[in-house]
């Protein structure tokens, strides 16, 4: 899906391009990503209790070393994003709410659609419930 992106200076006179900041955009986004990278973390430190129980020959040392690697890569794309956002021209517009669409996760989708809207954590009801298809 090809999601409109306006680069070029707003016209005279005309205000703002309809949709979000690409700024605040990539803010939602690294937001997303950092929340991503703590409940990683927490997964780490959840199962890292059986660690001790595993012998050295054991596969699952390299699940959790990759685990261990997930964790590090969102929180490095989430710090990467956050330094980014503020590099780019204030009159960089994207649509954010066309571009969500495409999210399955319906309050994963309100969020990253309404980036202007800042952080939010209220979700439905049903947010989080384990469904398995």
């Amino acid at each position: 899906m090809l999601v409109p992106l306006s680069c070029s200076e707003p016209p005279q006179g005309h205000g703002t391009p309809p949709g979000a900041s690409v700024a605040d955009i990539l803010r939602a986004v690294s937001r997303e990503v950092a929340d991503a990278g703590q409940s990683a973390c927490g997964l780490q430190d959840a199962l890292s209790c059986f660690v001790p129980a595993l012998g050295p020959q054991d596969r699952t040392i390299e699940a959790f070393q990759a685990l261990d690697l997930l964790t590090q890569q969102l929180q490095g794309v989430a710090a990467f994003l956050d330094a980014l956002a503020p590099t780019l021209p204030t009159h960089w517009m994207g649509d954010a709410a066309a571009a969500a669409q495409a999210v399955t996760m319906s309050d994963l989708a309100h969020r990253l659609g309404r980036p202007q809207d800042g952080p939010c954590r209220m979700g439905s009801e049903n947010a989080g419930v384990l469904d398995f298809f």
